[in-house]
């Protein structure tokens, strides 16, 4: 069956203006998004099982992932499992990380704002949230969150990215910087009233023939955690270790 050509399109209208110039609004906007470049893509991609699809999209954007640290190897196979990790560019983390934990294990989820539902293989699998709390999405978070809280339960694995919004660039510190971590550990806000979030899909399509960096660093037990008087001081923590990967890499 042909797939989807459309997963990724905008509504304008406006009764004040012409239907021709609210089309002419809509391709341009979508332009800008990145909506006809990933819907092409994806329409594009050979029949795949929604287990396959991430690693399928990755090879047909041809985006590599070349993986340091402890090695894929060090992903527990069984057992209940969070994964945390940042979130400098959009999105394609998201699929590269999903990619890479389907390679150890079957049994997993992300957790992944809503619009990303539009896309059948990840609507089929993923896990739905609204980081921005849209009155409209208002019961998307609690069902979220208790689908997640009832895979790990069962011993499955949640990837997720607990910065929130995608990493920007800080001009005072010459560097790129994450938004603060969320205690409430989520993959949000590729879309944003500000315009680097809304640009989500065009944060996938852009990596387009890039080779991505992935440190893996050592499995921290639960036992570490319910140490903290408080979730926001485990999460800070969290990012202290997450931060470490980097600077390590970066010193080899």
């Amino acid at each position: 069956m042909a797939r989807n050509s459309q997963v990724f399109a905008l509504k304008v209208s406006a009764r004040w203006l012409p239907r021709a110039l609210t089309g002419m609004i809509r391709r341009s906007a979508e332009k800008l998004m990145g909506f006809p470049e990933f819907n092409s893509t994806y329409a594009g991609m050979a029949a795949c099982t929604a287990a396959e699809f991430p690693q399928k999209f990755l090879e047909v954007m041809e985006v590599g992932v070349k993986v340091d640290g402890m090695g894929e190897e060090a992903i527990p196979a069984t057992g209940p499992l969070i994964v945390v990790a940042n979130h400098p560019f959009g999105s394609i983390e998201g699929i590269a990380l999903d990619a890479m934990l389907l390679r150890r294990r079957g049994d997993v989820t992300m957790m992944c704002i809503y619009v990303f539902g539009a896309i059948p293989e990840l609507h089929e699998r993923y896990t739905f949230v609204d980081p921005a709390r849209r009155r409209r999405k208002r019961k998307l978070n609690p069902q979220g969150w208790r689908q997640a809280f009832q895979w790990i339960a069962r011993g499955g694995a949640l990837g997720v990215f607990p910065a929130g919004r995608v990493a920007r660039f800080q001009w005072r510190g010459m560097r790129v910087a994450e938004q603060p971590w969320s205690a409430h550990i989520q993959l949000a806000g590729m879309v944003h009233p500000r315009l680097t979030d809304v640009l989500f899909v065009r944060e996938i399509t852009n990596k387009r023939g890039r080779t991505l960096r992935a440190t893996i660093g050592a499995v921290i037990g639960p036992e570490r955690l319910v140490g903290f008087e408080s979730d926001e001081e485990a999460t800070e923590f969290l990012w202290r270790e997450t931060e470490k990967l980097g600077k390590e890499k970066l010193k080899d």
